[in-house]
């Protein structure tokens, strides 16, 4: 999985804004002091000279790797198993048809979006797209179809943190070190770039596969905020049990 330290990735403002890679659906605009405008996240990546003589950081916008479609989902994805079902949608394992990979696929019928949940959505799309981080799901592409949304992210099979918990009864020092290790350098990297998740908790931790070793991935962005420099949240946000 790589190198779990955190990623190095600095908010600006572009000149130019890709307005091809959008949200499917009508952006929230989040008002009042405890919700900020989502602003560009951009990764230095080289140096590139310009015409002056003078060297300039190269940046590129994580966000424009987020392919937005419109069409049939079965044109692209082979639907394998139904994983689960949420209170407004579904998900599935799928093989994509030209990479034979295998993805997770969340798909949210549009008769069951309020706007709660449809700002929910757009929300968590907007911040996932701009992380790239060994320990945060990843997200790949959505898919619109007439009647549904559907988003695609990396396929994790070794189930919630909270389950091995059950199951083991406790784990054993260095491997306690090593998950705390990986969960703190996945908030480090959202704090940096100026997120906040609001509700992490073990039923939001799932691990890659079921390897002993797996690596742990922190999902559901939903109520994830992002926040500008002094602003603050007040409201009580979370899973009541777990603050």
């Amino acid at each position: 999985m790589g190198n779990l330290g955190c990623c190095q990735m600095n908010s600006i403002k572009d000149e130019e804004k890709n307005e091809s890679n959008g949200p499917l659906v009508s952006k929230p605009s989040y008002g009042g002091k405890e919700d900020s405008e989502e602003e560009p996240m951009t990764s230095d990546i080289g140096l590139r000279k310009q015409s002056s003589g003078t060297e300039q950081p190269f940046r590129i916008d994580r966000s424009n790797f987020l392919r937005v479609i419109k069409g049939n989902l079965r044109d692209h994805y082979c639907i394998l198993t139904k994983l689960g079902e949420g209170s407004f949608g579904f998900v599935y394992k799928a093989m994509q048809h030209n990479t034979e990979v295998l993805r997770a696929i969340k798909s949210i019928p549009k008769a069951e979006l309020t706007e709660e949940t449809d700002k929910q959505l757009v929300g968590e799309v907007e911040i996932l797209r701009t992380l790239d981080h060994p320990n945060i799901i990843k997200i790949y592409e959505m898919i619109e179809e007439e009647d549904s949304i559907n988003v695609v992210t990396e396929l994790c099979t070794g189930g919630e943190m909270f389950d091995r918990i059950i199951a083991l009864h406790s784990f054993s020092e260095n491997k306690a070190a090593m998950n705390m290790f990986q969960i703190m350098s996945a908030v480090v990297c959202c704090h940096r770039a100026g997120i906040v998740h609001r509700d992490l908790k073990p039923e939001n931790i799932v691990y890659l596969n079921e390897r002993e070793d797996s690596a742990l991935k922190v999902i559901d962005f939903g109520t994830s905020r992002r926040l500008k420099p002094s602003t603050y949240l007040k409201k009580t946000t979370g899973t009541v049990s777990f603050t």
